[in-house]
């Protein structure tokens, strides 16, 4: 399959429609930058995507790919590395979008000890600096586990995808989990002496 021949064809249906880019683009939800590169040949619309521009230009996916002449095999078979195409290129996105969670995550809890150093100097000590941290490594997880989906679907190993390997392998995984229950339930006890909690029951008791 060529993306040039591609958008070249998005090109001369749409001008034949006397549509624009942006019109274009609007039907499809996109923006008109999206149609542009397809139709410079940058890349290809997505499955999807292209179906619906078979549907407004009334014609078909097959005919938008300059396969109409291959066989139902041939024909099969481009449509599955064009599918496979698009999973690589979304599991690099999760993964591209798990580290900027980690590094934001990362500063953003090494902020947090700065702060609650400061907090601890001038002996203030009722804000929930243990609570946002928690939540914060809650967030860098979820980062970390991105990064290993992703990796191990496109079939690559980091180092934190052998690091999780080798740890959940471990005594220390079990232990941390227990322990991760007890911080939870700790956390939900001083949630619920929290004013704001009790407002709320206060309120839903009057009601």
């Amino acid at each position: 399959m060529d993306a040039s021949y591609t958008g070249n064809k998005i090109l001369q249906l749409r001008k034949q429609k006397n549509m624009t880019q942006k019109e274009l683009a609007d039907l499809l939800s996109v923006t008109d930058k999206a149609v542009s590169k397809w139709e410079r040949g940058l890349n290809f619309p997505d499955l999807l995507t292209m179906e619906k521009i078979a549907q407004i230009f009334d014609t078909s996916v097959v005919e938008l790919l300059g396969i109409e002449d291959y066989s139902n095999r041939q024909v099969a078979s481009e449509i599955t590395d064009l599918a496979n195409s698009e999973k690589q290129t979304l599991l690099k996105i999760i993964r591209s979008r798990g580290w900027q969670t980690i590094i934001v995550g990362t500063f953003v809890y090494l902020n947090l000890i700065y702060f609650s150093k400061l907090l601890y100097d001038r002996h203030i000590n009722d804000i929930p600096v243990l609570s946002v941290g928690v939540w914060i490594g809650l967030i860098i997880s979820n980062g970390i586990i991105s990064v290993n989906y992703a990796n191990r679907l496109l079939g690559k190993q980091t180092f934190i995808s052998k690091f999780w390997g080798y740890f959940r392998k471990s005594k220390f995984y079990g232990v941390c989990n227990r322990c991760t229950i007890k911080i939870g339930d700790v956390l939900l006890k001083i949630a619920e002496k929290s004013p704001i909690n009790i407002i709320i029951d206060k309120f839903f008791d009057k009601n």
